[in-house]
């Protein structure tokens, strides 16, 4: 299973708007609360602020609008039996496409400390928690790939919607613009 994550790592409060309390990692999908959908905006904000933060709602949104790119921690996490391969540091949930590359054969970059590492056996991706190939891994079909990239798809998608939700309670007349911002700079929708 795939799993589209933001990493949590707030270590200062957010006056904004409300936000979920903080965890390791926010898993992205239709089952989020508004607080969640918050949570992951303010990392959104967070990646694309490289000026002083905004002083208020309207700003802040209006500055995930006008973005030209975003960095935001996270990505694919890896689920089987009794492992979880997170995505290590440096990783980005904008970059979640480069795991199309898997698809076809190639290894992407998925971070550092951890490492994750793809590798590439008779059909199988057998993806590592960490290059020192201590902490386990997880088998994946790559015939399945395709399949379980969709459904990452479906799910940022599905986050997509409940940011619709969001900014129609908290930013009004901006749900529209905000959600095509995210669609854009996340490359949520389009063929895989």
């Amino acid at each position: 299973m795939l799993v589209p994550v933001i990493e949590d790592s707030r270590s200062q409060s957010f006056g904004l708007w409300p936000v979920s309390e903080p965890a390791r990692w926010l898993v992205l999908g239709a089952a989020m609360t508004a607080d969640q959908v918050g949570t992951a905006l303010y990392w959104v904000l967070s990646g694309c602020a490289d000026r002083e933060p905004p002083a208020d709602l309207p700003a802040a949104v209006e500055r995930v609008i006008t973005a030209d790119d975003v960095v935001v921690a996270g990505g694919l996490v890896v689920r089987g039996p009794g492992v979880v391969v997170e995505p290590g540091c440096c990783c980005g949930l904008e970059d979640w496409r480069d795991w199309t590359d898997v698809a076809r054969g190639e290894i992407p970059y998925l971070g550092h400390d951890p490492s994750p590492q793809p590798e590439f056996l008779d059909g199988v991706v057998r993806v590592w928690v960490d290059e020192d190939r201590r902490q386990g891994y997880v088998d994946v079909e790559q015939v399945a790939l395709p399949g379980l990239l969709e459904s990452a798809q479906r799910d940022l998608m599905a986050f997509l919607d409940r940011t619709r939700a969001w900014a129609e309670r908290y930013a009004p007349g901006r749900a529209a613009e905000l959600v095509a911002a995210l669609d854009r700079l996340l490359h949520v929708t389009g063929p895989l």
